[in-house]
């Protein structure tokens, strides 16, 4: 995004300003997440650790395993008809 508008303000003859490149810094600023809650209730700020706490996460939620079969007929039993 960047190169495209700087090269879109050098084909049009004009100049970047401070401001839009502070408002593409605080855009990234905002989408990066700095920390997660492990589930040790401890908090992961290194990249390496929030990746790895962000695919066990979704590993464990997506297993199969992680069903409660008992409670699957109380689950459907309440669904109307």
């Amino acid at each position: 995004l960047i190169i495209r508008s700087a090269t879109r303000w050098a084909e049009q003859g004009e100049r970047s300003s401070k401001y839009f490149y502070r408002c593409i810094k605080e855009r990234n600023r905002m989408q990066t997440i700095r920390a997660l809650k492990t589930p040790e209730s401890s908090s992961a700020t290194e990249t390496k650790d929030i990746l790895r706490t962000a695919r066990n996460f979704y590993q464990n939620l997506y297993s199969p395993s992680r069903t409660i079969w008992h409670m699957e007929g109380d689950l459907l039993s309440a669904i109307p008809e």
